[in-house]
């Protein structure tokens, strides 16, 4: 089975940047499969650039592991205007959580941990604040 690494990125109110690639139709997260000894950043870097054109990288956090068959990051950047789909992709829209319809099981698993994770940072800051 295939290792796959892909990017959870989100706009300023909070929609999730999904892809639909050209093969499945299915609605999914930007990212591939390290090539040789890449790592998980290095593959990030190369799949953003190579489906989204994506370069200013301000920043990469693991969110979460699916199984031993991806790891999801998330990642914060600057994506260029108008937003185009480049590659084996059909299309690149940003997405207001939860879409659930037309989902690969895998971008549904990762938009929950995501959510998760947003409410443990929301936790966190009024304990802090």
């Amino acid at each position: 089975m295939d290792y796959t690494i892909k990017a959870l990125i989100h706009n300023a109110d909070g929609r999730a940047l999904l892809v639909k690639r050209k093969k499945s139709k299915k609605w999914s997260l930007s990212g591939g499969h390290p090539r040789g000894d890449e790592s998980d950043e290095e593959c990030l870097r190369r799949e953003l650039w190579e489906e989204l054109r994506l370069k200013k990288i301000f920043g990469i956090e693991f969110l979460c592991r699916w199984d031993c068959r991806a790891s999801i990051y998330i990642v914060r950047g600057k994506l260029p205007e108008p937003l185009r789909a480049y590659d084996e992709l059909q299309d690149a829209r940003h997405f207001r959580y939860p879409m659930m319809c037309g989902l690969t099981p895998l971008t549904r698993h990762s938009l929950k941990k995501y959510s998760e994770y947003l409410e443990a940072m929301n936790r966190r800051s009024l304990i802090i604040g």
